[in-house]
């Protein structure tokens, strides 16, 4: 079944722990909530070829603007590339 993120948008997941923790992940950023970044965590976890959440993460980490984020950034990244397809 496809899963929708909290706006009604199809995500590439089939896994609805995965779209619940990405969705929990995405109101906590909006929200300042300190739950982020482990919802983020739990959605990679439930779904490892979900590329929303790392490369979510990876934006998160990027606002925090200091080169010392710039190691698991580039892992995220790295980890999300070959799931990415022919994204645009």
């Amino acid at each position: 079944m496809q899963q929708l993120d909290s706006r009604g948008h199809e995500m590439s997941t089939a896994s609805g722990a995965a779209a619940e923790a990405f969705n929990a992940g995405m109101s906590g950023f909006v929200n300042w909530r300190t739950d982020a970044m482990a919802n983020l965590d739990a959605a990679i976890a439930a779904d490892s070829g979900f590329a929303l959440p790392m490369l979510t993460k990876g934006w998160i980490l990027q606002t925090g603007r200091t080169a010392a984020f710039r190691p698991l950034i580039k892992s995220l990244l790295a980890d999300a590339a070959p799931l990415m397809g022919n994204a645009n």
